[in-house]
């Protein structure tokens, strides 16, 4: 079991780069006393770092390292970089919390979550969810409304302000 004796034994991290150094020598390509630690997951874009034959993600072992345990709930990337792992960049958060600092869906065509246009209608139809509820905000005219009220809306439910960026 990894222990935050046994990281600070193992490697020193720096809060302002979000970066884990060696201080011991390793087998493998990275394992030199001076480098750094991890490499980033290419399917979901985590930094990994192994630690006595198991792999762990480099922001949970950021929370462990600081505060002497792994967070009881779900560690936030405010910034949503997931390989940003400076501790300015992670905040200890419910699901529901972590839920409401989501990044801009891809597959969204109008460019703000939750608004979509409705053909049948010729409106703009807003919407929001919130603790798994999905809240019917209105029908526009314009797509600026829509975003509008939306956006009014994420800050009436205490959505993150990053939230859809």
């Amino acid at each position: 079991m990894v222990t935050q004796a046994l990281l600070k034994e193992l490697f020193i991290y720096n809060p302002d780069t979000g970066l884990f150094i060696r201080r011991k020598q390793v087998r493998g390509p990275n394992g030199r006393i001076g480098n750094i630690a991890g490499h980033k997951d290419k399917s979901n874009g985590y930094v990994k770092i192994g630690v006595n034959g198991k792999s762990y993600k480099a922001h949970r072992l950021v929370w462990l390292y600081m505060y002497g345990k792994f967070p009881s709930n779900q560690l936030d990337h405010i910034n949503h970089n997931r390989s940003d792992n400076r501790l300015s960049n992670l905040r200890e958060v419910s699901m529901a919390e972590n839920l409401k600092n989501k990044k801009f869906y891809s597959c969204s065509k109008h460019g703000f979550n939750g608004v979509i246009f409705q053909p049948t209608r010729n409106t703009w139809y807003a919407r929001i969810s919130v603790n798994g509820k999905l809240i019917h905000i209105g029908r526009y005219r314009t797509f600026y409304a829509a975003c509008y009220a939306g956006h009014s809306a994420n800050i009436k439910y205490g959505f993150h302000q990053n939230h859809g960026k």
